[in-house]
């Protein structure tokens, strides 16, 4: 190893982690959280760079050669785990096509509440707002309505301000969108876990070689 540090370059074994305890959850049917998963990808791209290197340097490193052979390779599977997750726990659009319509439909909701609620502080309805301002109260856009005009704007009230001068109104139609979009959020969660639970099931399958 010394030798071949002295006259070659090779790859970086940085992230050849001990990854035991989730190969075994992986392999006893456990779902893996993406920062696990993503890790076991660059496990596997680490094992699958030292392989290479060594094997073509059989006469200069004959004991490591001999232990490399050990060494997984699972191209696929490392490459649909580093293609289709991020290092920071996200699951990328490209690990489904149900993903990537799904948030697709939730920019598009999104937008449309946005649309909706700004049309309330910029249109014929300012006048009965307090401040032509739109919030947020427990996740949801709601408009700041005087008191004596909350009748005027249908909705629902989330909180009233100190005063009781002001009343918070998520306005009917913005309720009606966010609630699409929380149907939206659901399905997006729950295609999110299906990718979990197939990549760590891949995983399973080959848990036998990397962690014998």
């Amino acid at each position: 190893a010394y030798a071949l540090l002295g006259k070659d370059s090779p790859p970086s074994l940085g992230r050849i982690l001990n990854l035991r305890n989730s190969l075994i959850r992986a392999e006893k049917g456990g779902v893996l959280g993406v920062a696990e998963l993503y890790s076991i990808g660059e496990l596997l791209a680490s094992l699958r760079a030292a392989k290479l290197f060594f094997q073509s340097r059989p006469d200069s490193a004959p004991i490591l050669y001999q232990l490399v052979t050990f060494f997984p390779e699972e191209p696929k599977l490392e490459f649909v785990l580093l293609d289709c997750l991020e290092s920071d726990g996200e699951v990328k659009d490209t690990a489904s096509t149900t993903l990537s319509a799904l948030r697709k439909r939730k920019f598009q909701a999104s937008a449309r509440i946005l649309e909706k609620i700004q049309s309330y502080v910029s249109g014929k309805t300012r006048e009965y707002l307090s401040d032509p301002l739109f919030t947020v109260r427990d996740g949801r856009y709601v408009i700041p309505v005087k008191s004596e005009h909350r009748a005027k704007i249908r909705g629902l009230i989330h909180d009233t301000s100190g005063t009781g001068q002001t009343v918070y109104v998520e306005p009917e139609d913005v309720l009606k969108a966010g609630n699409d979009l929380r149907e939206i959020e659901g399905l997006e969660r729950e295609e999110i876990q299906r990718i979990l639970a197939d990549f760590s099931a891949r995983v399973g399958l080959v848990a036998a070689a990397t962690c014998p």
